[in-house]
Parts: structure tokens; C-alpha cells; sequence
């Protein structure tokens, strides 16, 4: 396990790493990031808004969700409790992919 796989802030950086590499193009990075997401109970609003905005990299490198576990991530983002001011940067970000 990488040493810093439980810290929810340098897991995100990873997720978005996968985005700015563009390392999607079979849907891999979407799994991983959804698997890693549901193992660890969301940590934090900032590892949720990250998470988001590694899986709106990962959309817009690849044109669309490539993969379903897009979809299961973008709907358990949407149900996360956060608050009212996170949850419209939430809908921001989604938005702008």
C-alpha cells in the first residue's frame, strides 16, 4: 500500500494526477478512483470536491464517462453530506465538464 493512501488530501492529488495524464482511455482510472472512493468513507469535504474534480478531468480527456463507475461516483458525490456552500462548489464543478 503507498505510504500516504489513507491521507484523503494526497489521495485526491493522486486521483487528479490520473485526469492531468490523461491515463483513461479503457475507463481504468474511473474504476480505480470509484473502488479507492467507496473503500475509504469519504474523508472530508475537500477529498470530495478533489475527487470530483479528478473525475471532470478524466471526462472531459475522454469526451464522456468512460466507464459506468462514472456514473456510481457521480451519483454518490452528488448524496455526500457536505455543506450547503460545498455542495454548490459540487454542482459547480460537475457542471463545468
Amino acid at each position: 500500500m503507498p505510504a500516504n493512501e489513507k491521507d484523503p488530501l494526497a489521495l485526491a492529488a493522486g486521483f487528479r494526477a490520473l485526469g492531468y495524464i490523461g491515463s483513461d482511455w479503457d475507463g481504468a482510472s474511473m474504476r480505480t478512483i470509484y473502488s479507492r472512493y467507496r473503500a475509504l468513507d469519504p474523508q472530508g469535504e475537500r477529498f470530495i470536491l478533489e475527487t470530483a474534480r479528478a473525475l471532470m478531468d478524466l471526462i472531459r480527456y475522454n469526451g464522456g464517462v468512460s466507464d459506468s463507475s462514472g456514473i456510481d461516483l457521480i451519483n454518490r458525490l452528488l448524496s455526500s453530506d457536505i455543506s450547503n456552500v460545498g455542495k454548490k462548489e459540487l454542482l459547480f464543478i460537475l457542471a463545468d465538464g
